[in-house]
């Protein structure tokens, strides 16, 4: 007969196995040092902070063609 502690134990790490499936992110994003806090929102759109002077050329590589500037200067 299985212990109690056994049965526990084989339901905790099912629970923790489970949860660590669904905390993984389905797709890591790419980093660039040039383009700071850079995330895809979907497939047309990306949103992120000031571009660095190589980030623009990234940007165009990445197909950006429109950049919407929200800051105040």
């Amino acid at each position: 007969m299985v212990s109690i502690r056994r049965r526990f134990a084989a339901l905790a790490a099912g629970v923790l196995l489970a949860t660590l499936a669904l905390a993984t992110p389905a797709q890591v994003e790419p980093r660039y040092a040039e383009l700071p806090n850079l995330h895809q929102v979907n497939p047309q759109l990306y949103r992120g902070g000031q571009p660095k002077d190589a980030g623009l050329r990234r940007l165009k590589d990445l197909g950006v063609k429109t950049i919407v500037n929200l800051c105040g200067h």
